[in-house]
């Protein structure tokens, strides 16, 4: 007896590794498939709220992971991808999306021997893993595999109940109460880390005879507290917009819960009289649907009131001279990418700004120094954050994307050396009592001016736009060069009388302002060649 118990408790063992791995797996292959499409969805059809939910159900029926989503959708409402208001409608579509996993095992995993059916999943999915060199055909397969596993594991599940069942006299479980269920569903469920995975354990237990309907119902709605650990998790140490996306989980699944208790018999009552539904697994199914779905309903009207509080009660930002990326974990790839990408733009903006305060084109009340160590301190910032994520970046197309950022920052911090380095020559000019020499540097000043403006119109220009706008940068920086030139030096210096200013000074200030202009211009072609990528 003892020995039968050991091997069953191993066999569910088994089939809990085996589901869950199959459940990474599944993620893992969707992700590397369409995280870039999904990025895209979630940005085009979040607009407005019934989109975000029907959005979010969609999405997580599709990843078969309610979870992934909620922490996806936490780090790009952080990452300024979605706003709050449209997180919150995926969240509350994901609770609804989840639900498609019962009702796929339940149909299928019950009425089916599914191991004997997932053997041909699991061989295409395992040799095209091996021998498909194609990234889609191998994370495809790899989908299949996850797909076959998930099934299996049920398998050994279902079967290690079903001993169970026969060999121990759980009668004992029949007075005990209900919430002890609920107690006992958030803990499986924060564990084991998957509601997906609870669910079909209860599934798996309902139908051995282990616990009745009503237990089966409390185990469910423990269920989705558990889930809520995640969020909760990922809201430490987290940015404002990440703590109100995850406390909006928490939050709203606590409410869930109790509108679940609450309407139980209605719930139970729609299933059995009114929909006919016998067999208990299906009405299982049918309430898990049923409290996700009432929830929303209920819930929905007060979406911008719920907003509303959740933009008064949850403060607090962590100290950084960044705009997006401390609002974005780089553990997350999809979000972390997208963050290196606007903040990219920041930073040139900010680089302009510096450059400005060297030339006095700008007033600024600081030192021009302080100003310049904070830059560096912020793309010391981009460039530890850009090895961070480089770390767990998986495709190519994601490695020329984080090179094209950090070229891109690299290209801008060197412009603004090149104008610092010659910071002594442009403060004598300006401080110079011959009139001849400030009005040099007056000149300096407005080119320098007008090529920096022109700079970042066409910056702003690659949002809306993919054309190419360098040939104007380049024709501008061509002019600005040529009046710098010998020949043009010599000509005014015999106008104005310039014999003041020292030649090798002023040629060495021309060639660091010509560099400072080049790398602007690189910069500004990586920067159109990022946005052309996807």
């Amino acid at each position: 007896m003892k020995n039968d118990l050991t091997v069953q408790i191993w066999s569910f063992l088994a089939g809990l590794g085996l589901f869950l791995f199959g459940m990474y797996l599944m993620e893992e292959s969707i992700r590397l498939l369409t995280g870039r499409s999904f990025k895209i969805f979630l940005r085009k059809q979040t607009s407005k709220p019934l989109k975000a939910v029907i959005s979010g159900t969609i999405t997580t029926a599709i990843l078969q992971s309610s979870t992934m989503v909620t922490l996806l959708v936490m780090s790009f409402a952080s990452a300024g991808i979605i706003g709050l208001k449209s997180g919150i409608g995926i969240i509350l579509g994901a609770n609804l999306g989840t639900t498609i996993t019962g009702w796929m095992v339940s149909f299928v995993g019950f009425k089916l021997n599914f191991e004997t059916y997932s053997l041909p999943f699991l061989a295409i999915g395992g040799l095209g893993t091996i021998f498909l060199k194609n990234p889609k055909l191998s994370f495809f397969s790899k989908f299949l595999m996850g797909f076959a596993f998930i099934f299996i594991g049920l398998g050994y599940i279902k079967e290690s109940f079903g001993s169970v069942s026969q060999n121990i006299d759980f009668a004992f479980l029949q007075d005990k109460p209900e919430f002890l269920f609920l107690f006992a569903g958030i803990v499986l469920t924060a564990l084991i880390q998957s509601s997906s995975a609870s669910v079909a354990i209860y599934l798996s237990s309902l139908a051995a005879g282990l616990i009745n309907l009503e237990q089966a119902a409390f185990l469910v709605i423990g269920s989705e507290l558990g889930t809520t650990i995640t969020a909760l998790t990922g809201t430490i140490r987290a940015n404002p917009m990440k703590k109100k996306t995850g406390f909006a989980h928490v939050y709203f699944n606590l409410f869930q819960s109790f509108l679940a208790i609450i309407l139980l018999p209605l719930h139970l009552y729609l299933a059995q009289h009114v929909f006919q539904i016998k067999e208990e697994i299906f009405i299982l199914v049918f309430l898990h649907t049923s409290f996700n779905l009432t929830g929303i309903i209920v819930a929905f009207p007060f979406l911008d009131l719920f907003t509303k509080f959740l933009e008064k009660t949850t403060n607090g930002a962590l100290k950084s001279n960044t705009t997006y990326l401390k609002n974005t974990h780089s553990d997350e790839i999809i979000s972390s990418i997208e963050s290196l990408k606007k903040e990219a733009f920041v930073f040139a903006e900010a680089s302009i700004k510096v450059a400005k305060f060297f030339l006095s084109i700008e007033k600024i009340n600081a030192s021009v120094l302080h100003e310049y160590r904070i830059l560096k301190e912020y793309e010391n910032e981009i460039t530890a954050y850009y090895f961070n994520v480089q770390q767990i970046s998986k495709t190519q197309s994601e490695a020329e994307e984080l090179e094209k950022v950090t070229t891109i920052t690299r290209l801008l911090a060197l412009a603004v050396k090149d104008v610092k380095d010659v910071n002594h020559n442009l403060n004598s000019m300006k401080e110079s009592a011959e009139d001849s020499e400030f009005n040099l540097f007056q000149r300096i000043k407005k080119r320098q001016g007008v090529f920096y403006d022109l700079f970042l119109r066409k910056l702003e220009i690659l949002h809306h736009s993919k054309k190419d706008h360098s040939a104007e940068l380049e024709t501008l920086q061509r002019e600005i060069q040529s009046s710098y030139s010998l020949t043009a030096w010599r000509n005014q210096t015999k106008k104005e009388n310039l014999n003041a200013v020292d030649f090798a000074s002023y040629m060495n200030l021309v060639t660091e302002l010509n560099h400072s202009n080049i790398s602007l211009i690189e910069a500004y072609k990586e920067a159109l060649n990022l946005t052309k990528l996807h």
